[in-house]
């Protein structure tokens, strides 16, 4: 299915967290994980006392910590204990090659980075506010493809020498599903402002989207993936 495209870049900015990522309770369980009890602590020193904690440990120690608190459902402790030493020379959330977990290991990473003061690498991520307008609208309604839909569309903004348009080549014309088009899009919310217009929040890696524009307005055609009959 063809769906005509109108796209408005509104603004994109560079930043090194995500919003509301580790929250109180997650140092609270950090201090408890390295041994430190925070009975009578002031709420307002938990973060700080979390990241001494960490810094105070080799730095493999506390990333083998925090990746088994946030991805132990997810890795094998010898997975654990070989990202806890890339991590400290590589951009593990952009080369990971599972890219359903480039999200929390750029979470991981930056806790870390921050923690022992640059001793990891600092990763980027991005976070871009638009406004697509579709026609036909009714194919945001399809939750699972709105990733491929916004991904296709922002793929003219980003040029035929991004990383998305190399790896991604079937994906981008319509050839071929884009399953990862969910890995690529770490958070995004979308409301609908007109009868075929939808303001998008969203983020996603540097490493993705820092070829987009600042600001742009432009309109495609992009092609949907469709299954031919009998295929799963």
């Amino acid at each position: 299915m063809k769906v005509n495209c109108k796209v408005s870049i509104n603004a994109k900015a560079m930043i090194n967290e995500l919003p509301e990522t580790w929250n109180h309770q997650d140092y609270l369980n950090i201090l408890d994980l390295v041994g430190f009890d925070a009975a009578g602590m002031a709420e307002s020193e938990i973060k700080e006392m979390a990241m001494m904690s960490l810094a105070d440990q080799e730095p493999e120690e506390s990333a083998g910590l925090i990746l088994k608190y946030r991805l132990s459902e997810k890795l094998s402790e010898g997975q654990i204990q070989q990202l806890s030493h890339e991590m400290q020379e590589d951009k593990v959330s952009e080369e990971y090659p599972d890219i359903f977990l480039h999200e929390a290991l750029f979470n991981v990473n930056q806790l870390l980075f921050k923690s022992f003061n640059g001793k990891f690498p600092n990763a980027h991520a991005i976070a871009l506010d638009l406004d697509l307008r579709v026609k036909p609208a009714n194919c945001m309604e399809q939750e699972e493809q709105v990733p491929a839909i916004i991904i296709q569309a922002l793929a003219e903004a980003l040029g035929e020498h991004s990383a998305i348009a190399r790896l991604y080549e079937d994906e981008i014309s319509g050839r071929k599903a884009f399953t990862d088009a969910k890995g690529i899009l770490w958070k995004f919310s979308k409301e609908k402002t007109g009868d075929n217009t939808f303001h998008i929040r969203l983020f996603s890696s540097e490493y993705w989207l820092h070829d987009l524009p600042n600001k742009e307005v432009y309109e495609t055609t992009i092609k949907l993936f469709e299954a031919e009959e009998g295929e799963d």
